[in-house]
């Protein structure tokens, strides 16, 4: 919103509904005068009518307004004026703060719907809290989908897996150098088969051919390399094994920032257009590490915590207009202030470490940034030799690779996960359902 505009219209207002408010004074004083000069009456009660008038067009002049539109981001005003008290000018500022609130929300509603997207629990029947019925075997059932299934599906989903095993190319290469050996061995004089120098470099060269055939074929069928171990910190599962409401929440939202990294590895893989590992950007993933982080502001040299908003503010309900989410550079790289009771968000350390196009990276990041709110906090790439992995059955293609280690920052809203948050940590996060919205009190009639 123009700030300045709007303090433009106002004064426009201002001036076109001055002379009405004017007239009525001069008028009045114009009455008072003729009443004076008709009735006779002496000077001195002349000036003192004057006084009066004179008085009140000075009152009028000095009932001012001031009128401000703070940030929607909270840092301050983006327009501030004090003006002539005026009911046209009241109304109208009513009006542009009633659009800038209902832009703020609609803004807060896009974004909580952008970081939730299909989001849903691990399994049904656990968050908040499970029923008595439910209440033994909900939690084995949780444990179980995230040690043996959650992690296999989601890379499944993603077209991800690893390459051919070396025991199955191991057999596959033995059955075709035997198959090249008799079909090139001559019969010697004593009635055995004999192998030249010729046909044993001819059958290495098969056999080259067919090993690299096999692992191109496989890099063909996948997007990306992965396997389930990539995922950390791993969760072992054994038989019986429960677990609490409080931990499995934790779990639940490492595994949705997990999601958000495969998503976005999905995404920025789209430009291979279903041709594989070789023309994608993401090439290889060797850990998707995540951790939930809770950073507090950090004490400056005077004493007081760096800036941002309330550190004891809850962390219930949307923030709106004038709300300031905390900030701290030297808190984290990033500045926010995450976790705890003290913010609107829960945020995550995240490592992701694999091997990626090395001209193309920069489309890993455009591809996280459209996925969900994360924040690419660093990137160290080191060089690949491609050959030694080609070695062990990966094939990443004709262009350069280098292997990439990115620590990134994904937050997750509370606003939408209140619904499924166990009682013990909305407790201890301080959060509360929003009270209904009070019916607002009717407008009294102002008086200029």
């Amino acid at each position: 919103m123009n700030g300045k505009k709007v303090m433009e219209t106002a004064k426009a207002i201002g001036k076109a509904h001055w002379q009405p408010i004017a007239c009525v004074v001069v008028g009045a004083a114009g009455l008072a005068a003729s009443v004076v000069v008709s009735g006779g009456m002496n000077a001195a009660l002349v000036k003192r009518v004057q006084e009066v008038v004179s008085a009140d067009v000075t009152a009028l002049d000095q009932s001012r307004v001031e009128y401000d539109l703070p940030s929607p981001s909270g840092d301050g005003n983006i327009a501030e004026e004090t003006l002539v008290a005026n009911k046209v000018i009241n109304e109208f500022f009513r009006g542009v703060r009633a659009t800038q609130q209902a832009s703020v929300a609609d803004v807060a509603q896009l974004a909580i719907g952008f970081n939730k997207g299909d989001k849903a629990p691990l399994i049904e029947g656990l968050f908040p809290e499970p029923t008595l019925l439910e209440r033994e075997i909900a939690p084995r059932n949780f444990a179980r989908r995230l040690g043996r299934e959650a992690h296999a599906e989601l890379l499944a989903g993603a077209k991800a897996g690893m390459p051919v095993p070396s025991d199955l190319l191991r057999d596959l290469l033995v059955g075709v150098r035997e198959a090249e050996e008799r079909a090139r061995a001559t019969i010697g004089p004593d009635g055995t088969r004999v192998l030249g120098d010729e046909a044993r470099r001819e059958i290495d060269q098969v056999l080259a051919a067919r090993l690299v055939d096999q692992i191109r074929r496989r890099a063909a069928d996948l997007s990306f390399y992965a396997q389930t171990g990539a995922f950390a910190p791993a969760y072992v599962y054994t038989e019986g094994t429960t677990i609490t409401l409080d931990e499995a929440w934790k779990q639940q939202q490492v595994l949705w920032v997990q999601r958000d990294v495969v998503r976005a590895i999905e995404r920025a893989n789209q430009v291979s257009r279903g041709l594989g590992v070789s023309a994608g950007i993401v090439k290889r993933i060797d850990r998707i590490g995540v951790v939930p982080v809770e950073t507090a502001a950090v004490a400056a040299p005077g004493g007081e915590a760096g800036a941002g908003g309330d550190p004891a503010a809850g962390g219930g309900g949307a923030a709106g207009i004038g709300t300031v989410v905390g900030q701290d550079p030297a808190a984290s790289v990033s500045g926010r202030l995450g976790g705890g009771a003290s913010n609107y968000f829960d945020m995550f350390g995240v490592t992701v470490t694999g091997v990626f196009d090395a001209a193309q990276l920069p489309g890993f990041f455009e591809a996280l940034s459209k996925t969900n709110f994360v924040t690419v906090l660093g990137v160290k790439a080191e060089p690949l030799d491609p050959l030694a992995d080609l070695r062990e059955g990966f094939y990443y293609g004709e262009a350069p690779v280098v292997r990439v280690t990115l620590e990134l920052e994904a937050l997750l809203l509370r606003e939408w996960m209140k619904p499924w948050m166990p009682a013990g940590v909305r407790a201890r996060l301080g959060v509360v359902d929003e009270p209904p919205a009070e019916t607002p009190p009717v407008d009294q009639p102002e008086q200029f």
